[in-house]
C-alpha cells in the first residue's frame, strides 16, 4: 500500500492529487487499484502520510525518548501505519437508489423538486415507490437498508414522509409546470390524451372518498377518481384527483383550464375515450380554440343509424367515413376480435343462466313443497343481473318446470352493433385524414396501460394509507412522478430478457464498501462509502439507462431514519413466560 502524488499543471498553478492506491504484477504489467482520493484531507496531512509510510520502520526510533533531559521532549507521533489501515465492511444498498436518482436528474424531476429538505424528502418517496410499494411506514424502513446518505435527508421519520405529503400537494401545480416547461419548452405539445380511472378504498374515513361508479366492481367500496393528462406519446404530464362521485365529463374542464391556462398550450387536440368529451364539453374545447377526438356511446350510434345517418353495411374491417354538410366528421369500424369476445361472453353469461335454472328445477322436482313462482324470481334476477333479458325469457310450466325461451330476432339486433364503434372529431378532413384520426383515438392504449401499472401493477397505487384530501392527491402524484421512472427504463431495458421489477431488484444487490482509515476508538474516524465495480450484468443496466457508477460516494452527513411505530410481535414475552 503506497500514497500515489499526482501533479498537474492548469492556468499557470500546480494542482496535486494524491491517491491511496496497491499494485500488483500480472505478468509484464503492473495493475494499480485505487481504494481512496486523500486530497480533500490537505496537503500536510497527505504528504505527512507518505512520510510515515516510507519510514515506517524507523518511526520508533523518531518517537523514542532523547538521552539528554536538557533536551525539550517532543510530543509523541502516532503509529500511522496503523491508523490508516483501513478496515473494510460491506455498506448498504446503492444499486437502486443510485440509478433512480440519476435518471430523476436527467428526466428534471429533482430540479422540479427543489433542492430544499422537503424536495429531497420527496425525492425519496419517489425513489422508494418505485423500489417497493407500501406506507410513508415502510419507505422509511427501506431507508435503513438503502445507501441514501447523499441525498441529505438528515434524520426523518414517517411522520415526517406524511407531512412532507402536504408540502408536495401545495406544489404539485408548480412541478407540473416546470416538467412540461422542461420537456415542451421547444417544442410545444399538440396533443393531449385524457382517461380517469377509479380507485376504490377498504376503510371508510378518507377525505375524498365517495361511492360512485366503480370501475374495479367492487360493490359497497367508496372510491376515488384520478384523471391522468397525458402527450401523444403516453407521457404523463398531470394528473388530478376529484371526489368518488365526481362524472367523467364533469373533469374535463380543469384538464382544458390546465392546459389553456397554466400550460399555456394554443391549437392542440384532445383525445378522450367514448362519453368523456360530449356537447357541453365540445363546445369549451372550440371556445379554447382546441380541437377533440373522441368515439359515440353505443346509444349514440342507434339513434344516427335510426336517423339514417349511418348505415350498417359501413361498419366493417377496414375505415370508412362519413362527412355531413355540416362538416361533422364520423369515422367507422367492426374489430372482429372484440365482436367475438362480447359474442363468447353473452353465450358464457347463457350458461350460467342455463346451469341456474336447471338447479332450480332439480330442486322443485325433489321439493313437493317448494315453490315455483320462488324458484322462477330467482332465475329472473339472475337473468336481469347477467343483463340477458332483452333476448331471453323465462317460462313456469303447467308441470312446475322453469322454461328458456331464446329471441332469434331480438338477439340479431342486439349482436349487429358487436365489435363496432364510430368516432368523431373537430379536426379538418383536408388536413387530417381518417387514418390519422383513428391511430391516435387507439393511443389512448398507453393512458390505460398507464392506470394498469400505477394501480394494479408495480406501483401499486391502492391500498391508500392516507386520509386527508391534499395528502391524498399527493399519493397519487407521487404514484405519477414514479411512473416516469418506471416508463424511462422500461424503454431503456427493453432489449432485455428481464422485466423492470426484476432489473431493480438484481441492483438492489449492489452494495457500498465501508472503508474506514481511523480505528473505530478515536475521536474523528475517517468512513468512506466505495462502490465496488459491478459485475457484468449489472453493469449492463447501467450502461443501457445511460446512468454512471459511481466509484466514491460523496461524503455527506449520516442519515438517520427511524420509525416511531413498531412492528406488531404475534406472542409476547410475558405469554411465552408463563406458558
Amino acid at each position: 500500500m503506497y500514497i500515489d502524488k499526482i501533479s498537474k499543471t492548469y492556468n499557470g498553478q500546480v494542482h496535486s492529487q494524491y491517491l491511496l492506491r496497491t499494485s500488483k504484477r500480472e505478468g509484464k504489467k503492473i495493475i494499480k487499484t485505487t481504494i481512496l482520493n486523500l486530497t480533500s484531507f490537505g496537503k500536510e496531512a497527505c504528504e505527512a502520510m507518505i512520510y510515515a509510510l516510507k519510514n515506517k520502520k524507523s518511526l520508533a526510533r523518531l518517537i523514542e525518548k532523547p538521552q539528554d533531559a536538557d533536551i525539550a521532549q517532543p510530543h509523541p507521533a502516532p503509529d500511522l501505519s496503523r491508523d490508516i489501515c483501513p478496515a473494510i465492511r460491506q455498506g448498504k444498498s446503492i444499486g437502486a437508489v443510485w440509478l433512480l436518482s440519476r435518471l430523476a436528474n436527467n428526466l428534471g424531476i429533482t430540479d422540479a423538486l427543489g433542492d430544499s429538505r422537503e424536495g429531497r424528502l420527496a425525492l425519496w418517496q419517489i425513489l422508494a415507490r418505485t423500489i417497493d410499494q407500501g406506507s410513508r411506514l415502510s419507505a422509511t424502513r427501506l431507508a435503513k437498508t438503502h445507501e441514501i446518505d447523499f441525498l441529505e435527508l438528515q434524520s426523518f421519520n414517517e411522520n415526517s414522509l406524511y407531512a412532507n405529503l402536504d408540502w408536495l400537494a401545495k406544489q404539485q401545480s408548480e412541478i407540473e409546470t416546470k416538467l412540461y416547461k422542461k420537456r415542451y419548452d421547444q417544442s410545444p405539445c399538440s396533443l393531449f390524451l385524457y382517461d380517469v380511472t377509479s380507485s376504490y378504498f377498504e376503510g371508510e374515513c378518507n377525505e375524498l372518498a365517495a361511492f360512485g361508479y366503480n370501475r374495479d366492481k367492487k360493490r359497497g367500496k367508496k372510491q376515488i377518481v384520478v384523471g391522468l393528462l397525458c402527450d401523444g406519446s403516453g407521457t404523463p404530464v398531470s394528473v388530478e384527483v376529484f371526489e368518488g362521485n365526481t362524472n367523467d365529463t364533469k373533469t374535463m374542464h380543469n384538464q382544458i383550464h390546465k392546459t389553456s391556462q397554466k400550460f399555456h398550450a394554443r391549437k392542440v387536440v384532445f383525445v378522450g375515450d367514448r362519453g368523456m368529451i360530449k356537447s357541453p364539453q365540445q363546445k369549451e374545447l372550440s371556445e379554447a380554440d382546441f380541437d377533440f377526438i373522441t368515439a359515440l356511446t353505443k346509444a349514440q350510434i342507434e339513434k344516427l343509424i335510426q336517423q339514417r345517418v349511418l348505415q350498417l353495411t359501413l361498419f366493417d374491417v377496414n375505415i370508412s367515413e362519413i362527412i355531413l354538410e355540416n362538416g361533422k366528421r364520423y369515422i367507422l369500424k367492426r374489430n372482429p376480435v372484440r365482436a367475438k369476445e362480447i359474442a363468447d361472453n353473452r353465450s358464457s353469461k347463457l350458461s350460467q343462466l342455463c346451469k341456474t335454472v336447471s338447479e332450480r328445477n332439480n330442486y322443485l322436482n325433489k321439493h313437493e313443497l317448494a315453490k315455483p313462482q320462488v324458484a322462477l324470481k330467482y332465475c329472473n334476477d339472475k337473468l336481469k343481473r347477467l343483463k340477458l333479458d332483452g333476448w331471453i325469457e323465462l317460462r313456469l310450466e303447467e308441470n312446475k318446470e322453469i322454461k328458456l325461451a331464446e329471441d332469434s330476432e331480438k338477439l340479431k339486433e342486439l349482436s349487429c352493433l358487436d365489435g363496432c364503434y364510430c368516432l368523431t372529431t373537430s379536426l379538418a378532413a383536408n388536413e387530417y385524414d381518417k387514418e390519422f384520426v383513428h391511430s391516435r383515438y387507439k393511443d389512448l392504449a398507453m393512458v390505460e396501460n398507464a392506470f394498469r401499472t400505477c394501480k394494479t401493477g408495480q406501483l401499486e397505487l391502492r391500498p391508500i394509507y392516507v386520509r386527508k384530501e391534499g395528502r391524498t392527491r399527493a399519493h397519487v402524484f407521487v404514484v405519477m412522478l414514479s411512473y416516469l421512472l418506471l416508463r424511462q427504463l422500461r424503454k431503456s431495458w427493453g432489449e432485455l430478457d428481464m422485466t423492470v421489477e426484476e432489473g431493480l431488484e438484481l441492483l438492489e444487490t449492489l452494495c457500498t464498501i465501508r472503508v474506514q482509515l481511523i480505528e473505530p476508538d478515536t475521536t474523528n474516524p475517517i468512513i468512506v462509502n466505495r462502490v465496488p465495480e459491478p459485475r457484468e450484468d449489472i453493469q449492463q443496466l447501467f450502461q443501457l439507462a445511460d446512468i454512471p457508477t459511481p466509484e466514491i460516494l460523496p461524503a455527506k452527513k449520516p442519515t438517520n431514519p427511524t420509525t416511531r411505530r413498531k412492528l406488531k410481535k404475534a406472542v409476547s414475552n410475558k405469554k411465552i413466560k408463563k406458558n
